[in-house]
């Protein structure tokens, strides 16, 4: 789990125990706090106003302490709730689009795989809504089936509308099979385990960049 995420839970989970008095000194949040991508992660959430920080005081003093109130509270839950990766397929592709999503996750990201993540209780389409439009970047995996796939092509328009950051994954295609709304994106191909590892590589730079 990446530093901010691990923050972001534990916090959480504290403010859930102990509400406004959820504050706990940085460098006791994480035995790796000494980490640069640690340190990094905790003055992007301040700079953020995701959490709070406050002096600890006393024999802490000098010590950042850092927590959560019932506004930032919410904002976490609803960052908790959404994935770096959306990640599209038909079922035809299923064991392919679970060696992505299992690449992915590997190199310390989330990913909405539909078959895997949908809870019971929420309608299934809410929940592929919610997670299209709350996503950082989403994966296309294109292939003969997914072309013919009236939900792919549905959810290739939706994630155009929102204008998300898109990386197709190419199963038996050229750059040049690709859908017109995706013509301006660089497609990358996937037909083998090799190319897929690359291709999880490069997914993994881009959320980090971005």
């Amino acid at each position: 789990m990446k530093p901010r995420r691990l923050i972001l839970t534990k916090l959480l989970d504290l403010y859930r125990q102990q509400g406004a008095n959820s504050f706990v000194i940085a460098d006791q949040l994480l035995s790796k706090a000494g980490d640069p991508e640690f340190l990094a992660a905790v003055n992007q959430l301040l700079g953020e106003r995701l959490i709070l920080a406050i002096d600890a005081g006393g024999s802490m003093k000098g010590r950042l302490a850092i927590g959560l109130n019932a506004e930032r509270a919410h904002d976490v839950e609803t960052e908790l709730k959404s994935h770096d990766v959306f990640l599209s397929y038909s079922t035809a592709d299923t064991l392919i689009a679970e060696e992505i999503a299992a690449g992915i996750r590997g190199r310390g990201f989330t990913v909405f795989l539909s078959h895997q993540t949908i809870k019971v209780g929420p309608k299934w389409e809410d929940q592929i809504a919610d997670a299209a439009r709350s996503c950082r970047l989403a994966v296309l995996l294109l292939s003969e089936d997914s072309r013919n796939s009236d939900w792919v092509r549905y959810e290739i328009g939706a994630l155009w509308a929102l204008g998300k950051h898109v990386a197709p994954a190419l199963v038996g295609l050229l750059p040049s099979d690709l859908p017109e709304l995706l013509r301006k994106y660089q497609g990358r191909p996937a037909s083998s385990p090799i190319e897929r590892k690359v291709f999880c590589d490069e997914v993994a730079r881009l959320l980090t960049e971005h």
